[in-house]
């Protein structure tokens, strides 16, 4: 499928969730790109099988299963096996503490200080921010960035090229500002829909849960990963100027 078509299907898809798809009062589908390519993996020492790390924090990971794997992985299964960040490769337990669909939350247990070190270098927001990288399927007034475990940013802009709607997706949460609403924070999680395979893309619907109240601490985190990422200096001093 050609870039600009692959766009087309995310422009309806988005139109159509964010039209219809209101869960309750205060989470909504949003579709979003993500590589294919993943930079964050775990192999597991159980029949040497690599998952695709969905989300991952401190204390745990989100993986992404096959349908021949959902069987085994079941609350309370103990897995062992190796987390490769990039270039590190991280010894790492845990146990399945949930499962939704085809994706199933594992906290970590007692992890080596070296981890716990590298995992804290790694999550900082100013390193997801360095690590979004620019897609390359763009509509004329819209740029999408995109990082490992679920970070990305989405810049919609005018006919002027002044920004109507940011979006910051990082760690499990979202920041969300829009030229005639405002601002708005809240939890993300992956949906139980199926994602759609689109070139070296794949489509997945995240399920967002707004903040009842807007969560100053969030910002603070978006701000460090939207300022650290490669957008122009330009819209870097107009977030500063006009968000933050």
């Amino acid at each position: 499928m050609k870039h600009k078509d692959v766009l087309s299907e995310v422009k309806r898809k988005l139109t159509v969730m964010e039209g219809v798809g209101i869960l309750n009062r205060e989470v909504e589908k949003r579709v979003t790109p993500r590589w294919k390519l993943e930079k964050v993996l775990f192999r597991s020492s159980l029949h040497g099988k690599i998952f695709s790390v969905v989300d991952l924090s401190l204390g745990g990971m989100s993986l992404a299963l096959s349908v021949d794997d959902q069987k085994d992985w079941v609350p309370g299964f103990q897995i062992q096996g190796v987390l490769s960040c990039y270039s590190e490769k991280l010894p790492i337990q845990a146990r399945v503490r949930f499962k939704k669909g085809n994706r199933v939350g594992c906290e970590f247990e007692s992890l080596l200080s070296s981890v716990q070190v590298h995992l804290e270098r790694f999550l900082k927001p100013e390193v997801l921010g360095e690590m979004l990288k620019w897609i390359p399927f763009q509509e004329a007034q819209a740029d999408w960035f995109v990082g490992p475990c679920g970070t990305s940013l989405l810049i919609r802009r005018g006919q002027a090229q002044e920004p109507l709607h940011i979006s910051a997706y990082f760690l499990g949460k979202y920041f969300q500002w829009e030229k005639h609403s405002g601002m708005a924070t809240g939890i993300f999680t992956v949906s139980d829909d199926p994602d759609e395979s689109r070139g070296l893309f794949q489509l997945q619907t995240y399920l967002l849960e707004k903040d009842p109240e807007f969560d100053s601490l969030k910002l603070s985190i978006a701000k460090k990963v939207i300022l650290s990422s490669n957008i122009s200096q330009e819209l870097k001093a107009w977030c500063n100027d006009h968000i933050f």
